[in-house]
């Protein structure tokens, strides 16, 4: 900060978690980069800092369920990133499990990308383009080929065998 960056995050270093955890959050890591275009390294390394200007602005957004440390990056002029080292908790465990952690990431995508509406409405119009062609065919087919004659049901070709 006294080097006049506006936001300070933080990458865990030689991180103690299991090689599960490392590789889920590398790769939600990269999932929220590329569809926010958010360069966060380590979203879940909670230690940072803010500028006045920036804890001011996010005062003023109003928002009830939004991602801190990706609104500020999306306020700093001038942002970086510095290593720390990774200690274990002093006590109890961490309380997100594996959905908790998808559920965030949905949260910070769908709150900083129109992705998810774009593919919302992409696959709408593709099921409605669908659903007219499906008409479409059933249409020309039946004026092609008319109304199909009614199968006859099982009880009733065997009426008709036995009394010939």
């Amino acid at each position: 900060m006294d080097e006049g960056h506006d936001y300070v995050g933080t990458v865990r270093g030689e991180r103690q978690d299991t090689a599960f955890r490392r590789h889920a959050s590398r790769l939600m890591n990269a999932v929220r980069e590329r569809i926010t275009r958010i360069h966060m390294t380590d979203q879940g390394c909670m230690l940072r800092a803010y500028s006045r200007a920036i804890v001011d602005t996010i005062n003023a957004c109003r928002e009830i369920n939004t991602f801190i440390p990706a609104l500020a990056y999306t306020f700093a002029q001038h942002p970086i990133e510095i290593e720390v080292m990774h200690e274990e908790r002093a006590a109890g465990d961490s309380k997100y499990s594996l959905y908790s952690l998808i559920r965030l990431n949905f949260d910070l995508v769908t709150g900083f990308s129109v992705l998810p509406l774009q593919l919302f409405s992409f696959s709408g119009i593709v099921i409605s383009l669908l659903s007219i062609t499906f008409v479409l065919i059933l249409a020309v087919r039946r004026l092609l080929v008319g109304r199909r004659p009614r199968a006859c049901s099982r009880s009733s070709a065997s009426l008709s065998s036995s009394s010939a």
